[in-house]
């Protein structure tokens, strides 16, 4: 029997928690729904992660137990809680269709919603007169619905609800996902897309090298606005490409890795998260000191290191100046700090 989370005061805050958290997953999971948030709910009933129990008042109230709470702090939550008569519907909804409309439909599940008709077509390699016929097809069983974009700008598509794309999504199997994700990074770097789009391709697709690029890219653009959040997720997501990825260390250049951890540090310092700044520059340190004496005609990451593995004049500035500049901004926060103690 699943153990409860909840003490016996219906009222608990540990209840309230457990009870936001799962009202903010069922809208989102559902969009309010009635099918799917009936759906849901029996899912969760018949796994017993919402039982019922005697309140304070005298009244049944449904609780979320510990592996509900668990299971909505996971990522993978949403479809790892989607109910298999939910997915069925859909399932059969989607076998309906004609074949092109189905391609349509699985490139719109690979892109960033909403998407032009233009690109549906182009990444479901369908002419202009099928792809017209396969997207209203799509709109019409229901799958897909049209957005206006406003004046002198053409209407884009996106699922009626996230479910479906789900749904399709999971669907498509690992090798096709691989090869729409390759195509759909293709035709959105001729459109200018946004740096984090595109390293959220790149990523799925196995690009590595691009995944670097872009998601250094979405951070410096992400830190040119202060969204510093942000900044830290796509440089992190470039550091940990750079550290699973040894070929990378191979063919990147010396400045774009020190640029990595050199504004990464400094993204860590704007929230004053001094340990983790100082984490940032300590590992293109290591690197550095790490890497081998570059060969002749590579000018990649091995430059690094000059024939005595020690880095090379001019390496370091990046480096020194963001560290120098680490210790001033710490010891100006100390400073503020014990100033605002009264010290």
């Amino acid at each position: 029997m699943a153990r409860p989370s909840t003490q016996e005061n219906g009222h608990s805050p540990e209840l309230k928690r457990a009870l936001l958290a799962l009202g903010d997953f069922l809208f989102a999971q559902t969009g309010g729904q009635p099918l799917y948030l009936v759906e849901t709910l029996k899912l969760l009933r018949e796994r017993q992660w919402l039982v019922p129990r005697l309140t304070a008042e005298g009244v049944f109230r449904l609780v979320p137990v510990e592996e509900l709470v668990a299971a909505l702090a996971r990522q993978e939550s949403r479809r790892e809680l989607l109910p298999p008569s939910v997915r069925a519907l859909i399932q059969t909804r989607l076998a309906r269709m004609s074949a092109p409309a189905r391609q349509l439909v699985m490139a719109s599940a690979v892109l960033s919603p909403p998407a032009s008709a233009k690109l549906l077509w182009q990444l479901a390699e369908l002419r202009v007169p099928e792809g017209v016929e396969a997207l209203e097809e799509a709109v019409k069983s229901g799958i897909l619905r049209e957005e206006e974009a406003g004046a002198g700008r053409p209407a884009s598509y996106r699922f009626t609800h996230d479910l479906m794309r789900d749904v399709v999504y999971t669907e498509l199997g690992a090798a096709r996902r691989l090869v729409l994700h390759q195509r759909a990074l293709a035709l959105l770097e001729v459109e200018g897309a946004r740096a984090a789009e595109l390293a959220s391709h790149a990523l799925i697709a196995g690009e590595a090298e691009s995944a670097y690029r872009y998601s250094l890219q979405a951070g410096d653009e992400a830190l040119t606005v202060f969204a510093v959040e942000e900044a830290i997720g796509n440089y992190e997501q470039a550091r940990a490409l750079l550290q699973a990825q040894r070929t990378l260390q191979r063919v990147l250049s010396a400045a774009e890795v020190e640029h990595l951890y050199v504004n990464l540090g400094r993204a860590y310092a704007f929230q004053n998260a001094w340990q983790q700044a100082q984490q940032a520059l300590e590992e293109l340190l290591a690197l550095w000191a790490a890497a081998p004496a570059a060969q002749p005609g590579q000018h990649n990451l091995q430059p690094l290191g000059g024939p005595s593995g020690a880095p090379v004049e001019g390496q370091t500035n990046g480096a020194s100046e963001a560290s120098r500049s680490l210790a001033d901004g710490r010891d100006e926060s100390r400073s503020e700090g014990a100033g605002g103690n009264g010290v």
